[in-house]
């Protein structure tokens, strides 16, 4: 049953009701249906949990070190992704001139063009996820999202 309809059914039968994070966990399994969905009909050899890495590198490098603070990620995971992206040609690792130890993670050309196919699915998920909302509900929603972010923190 998709994630969305079992979270309709759920709600309506009193399921989740008044429960934040439920309701969130639903959020995002849903969304991460969507990104699943799309990344195999399109072919890309990323996995969902990945999209974010590409998204903070974007048309920039950036250090390592960096990276792997901004997603609070192990070494060694972060690693193991960027050296799997690495062997298919879609992110380069350059050393840094100043200091060997640090390294700059950037896209390929390749890259870009599956960044720009996961900016896509970003916003397929965006359109499904708002549909019906009007601009001033978006615009509050990702202000008062951001809002919790920084709550949270």
């Amino acid at each position: 049953m998709p994630v969305v309809v079992e979270f309709i059914r759920n709600r309506t039968k009193g399921g989740n009701m008044g429960c934040i994070i439920g309701d969130l966990k639903y959020v995002i399994k849903a969304s991460n249906n969507i990104a699943n969905d799309e990344l195999k009909r399109r072919e890309l050899p990323v996995l969902s949990s990945h999209i974010i890495i590409f998204h903070i590198i974007s048309t920039n490098s950036i250090l390592f070190n960096e990276l792997q603070k901004q997603l609070q990620y192990s070494k060694s995971t972060l690693s193991d992704a960027i050296n799997k992206y690495e062997k298919l040609g879609i992110m380069e690792k350059v050393e840094c001139p100043e200091d060997k130890r640090n390294i700059y993670i950037s896209l390929t050309a390749e890259g870009i063009l599956i960044l720009n196919q996961l900016i896509e699915i970003d916003e397929l998920i965006k359109g499904q996820m708002f549909a019906g909302f009007n601009k001033q509900q978006i615009t509050e929603t990702e202000i008062n999202v951001n809002k919790m972010m920084k709550n949270l923190v």
